[in-house]
């Protein structure tokens, strides 16, 4: 039987400053600023900043804190627009990780690792573009799950079981674009990120993103950025 949680007041600072920690960190992760959110883990978690959520050891407490926070931030970039797939199977590794980690600073490394992905996704995730039609919105986590795949209308028709023409309708209607033009935004969206914070070169990114060349992925980055992908970036490594 639990004890009265209210009288006396244990660790009332601690909640509020825990609290502001989770409000700030969300900001910048559903915002997709990967340095700060990094920081802000640094400046609140690596400085202890936390009380003992297990009577067992150190290393089983802080595991039980970063498994709750990365269930929360989960939890948040799903209804940023993150997929439910790639946000929910990025957690149960991390989770599945951090149980096996041999010390706290194993902890501290995955686990700021994992806020920089979380915070990748919604940058990548293009959350933008968005449907309440639950049919349409199982059609965008499909798109979103498979970029690199060779996806087709009769594809994304046929996983949520409506007619080619049916779907096709109701798609344009839904997000205001033909869905051709939401995959190749979709596309060239998360093309920016890797174009900004990896060394891969064109065609890697580009076949990364099941475009069936690095000319006519060109092609299409010009069409929706006015700018070739070498000259984004070159122009734009501070973009996110």
């Amino acid at each position: 039987m639990l004890d009265n949680i209210h009288f006396p007041k244990h660790n009332v600072d601690y909640y509020y400053d825990y609290h502001d920690f989770e409000t700030k960190i969300l900001e910048s992760i559903l915002s997709g600023n990967t340095k700060k959110s990094s920081q802000i883990y640094r400046d609140f978690f690596i400085q202890n900043n936390f009380f003992k959520l297990s009577e067992l050891s150190e290393l089983r407490s802080i595991k039980n804190h970063t498994i709750s926070l990365l269930s929360i931030v989960c939890h948040n970039v799903k209804i940023q627009g993150v997929s439910p797939y790639s946000s929910k199977s990025m957690l149960d590794k991390s989770i599945t990780i951090i149980d096996k980690a041999p010390s706290v600073d194993d902890i501290y490394n995955i686990s700021e690792s994992m806020i920089i992905a979380f915070s990748t996704q919604t940058l990548t995730g293009v959350t933008k573009f968005t449907s309440e039609n639950p049919t349409i919105r199982r059609a965008l986590n499909y798109i979103h799950d498979n970029l690199g795949e060779n996806i087709s209308l009769e594809d994304v028709a046929s996983y949520v079981h409506l007619s080619k023409y049916y779907f096709c309708t109701q798609f344009k209607k839904e997000m205001k674009m033909s869905f051709i033009d939401y995959l190749n935004y979709t596309r060239i969206e998360k093309s920016k990120f890797f174009l900004c914070h990896s060394d891969k070169s064109i065609l890697d990114i580009a076949i990364l993103l099941g475009f069936s060349s690095q000319e006519y992925f060109t092609c299409v980055f010009k069409k929706y950025e006015k700018s070739t992908p070498n000259k984004f970036r070159n122009h734009k490594k501070t973009y996110y």
